[in-house]
């Protein structure tokens, strides 16, 4: 009969939780992560509506929040596509047509300047707070 190898026990004390904590499908940051992402981008989607210019309603119907397909996102997009001969007004009204400076609808004379990405800059120090925010819950989390 051959001699048995000789067994080795490790026991490391607590490796259930810490397994728990870098679970991939539901690690510690998912829920104030994912909470503060989606709240994020809904505020400066909101905060986009208030500005943006209407005119036939096309541009509006196009303006779409959306993130990425996993269980935990790590990013948002927010998207204004409606286009017309290959041109995406929503762009144009925006940051204004090559070489022209017209920024508004024809005959509206509304500025639209800045319609999609001023609101970001407006919320930044909301956003920051946000963010913040979440690394807060998610370090308590991680204490627990």
């Amino acid at each position: 009969m051959p001699a048995r190898a000789p067994l080795v026990d490790i026991r490391v004390e607590g490796i259930r939780r810490i397994l728990r904590k870098l679970n991939t499908t539901d690690p510690i940051y998912a829920e104030p992560w994912t909470d503060t992402l989606h709240e994020a981008a809904d505020m400066v989607y909101r905060e986009q509506q208030t500005g943006m210019p209407r005119a036939s309603g096309g541009l509006a119907g196009s303006h779409k929040v959306t993130f990425q397909a996993r269980p935990v996102p790590l990013w948002a997009k927010i998207t204004a596509n409606k286009s017309r001969g290959g041109v995406r007004y929503g762009f144009v009204l925006n940051w204004g047509a090559a070489g022209k400076k017209r920024f508004h609808y024809a005959g509206s004379g509304k500025s639209t300047k800045g319609w999609f990405t001023d609101p970001l800059d407006r919320l930044q120090s909301k956003l920051t707070g946000m963010l913040a925010s979440a690394a807060r819950k998610i370090e308590q989390v991680w204490a627990r």
